[in-house]
């Protein structure tokens, strides 16, 4: 066997050693992320295909999802700079929904800007399907507040595979990267 990925994105490079398998014999696949050709910040997701011969046909069983997440870089931020840095506090960082028959519930998250510069909410994204978000203002300025409005719609919360979650990028340096679950019932 000659096995390789398929349909690589141009930030995922593959390396398979050896190149070829004898029988019985296994080997390593490499995956490197080149997080230089991310452009966004937030989740980027992708679908690989690992093949045991070059132009072997695609095939969901042979389906490998890949996940990457970008965070905006506080390496060089001092400690007088992270001072003056924005500073998120959530009303909570889970949600737990409750149908009682209905087939939406809706919850809400209050942010706050306790910091001093701006805070800015860069990306918002859903992990799976079933949730709805709307968020009143992606800017908040010291000591404004926002609301994040989360709609959980059942029938659609039954079919995904994984834990529904939100992720949110932001500049502020503690909390670049803000994972809120949700727990449907």
């Amino acid at each position: 066997a000659q096995p390789n990925l398929m349909h690589l994105p141009p930030y995922l490079s593959a390396t398979m050693v050896p190149e070829r398998l004898a029988p019985g014999r296994a080997g390593t696949l490499t995956v490197t992320l080149n997080s230089n050709l991310l452009h966004d910040y937030g989740l980027t997701q992708s679908a690989v295909y690992l093949a045991e011969n070059p132009g072997d046909t695609v095939s969901a069983d042979h389906e490998i999802a890949v996940s990457a997440v970008l965070l905006p870089s506080f390496l060089g931020m001092t400690a007088a700079q992270k001072q003056y840095a924005p500073k998120m506090v959530l009303s909570k960082t889970a949600v737990d929904i409750n149908f009682n028959g209905k087939s939406k519930k809706k919850d809400v998250i209050e942010i706050t800007n306790k910091g001093r510069t701006e805070l800015d909410i860069s990306s918002l994204q859903l992990f799976t399907g079933g949730l709805k978000v709307s968020l009143g203002k992606s800017k908040l300025k010291p000591g404004e507040k926002t609301e994040l409005k989360i709609t959980a719609i059942r029938d659609d919360l039954k079919k995904v595979r994984t834990r529904p979650r939100i992720l949110m990028i932001t500049n502020d340096p503690d909390h670049s990267k803000v994972t809120i679950t949700i727990n449907a019932k």
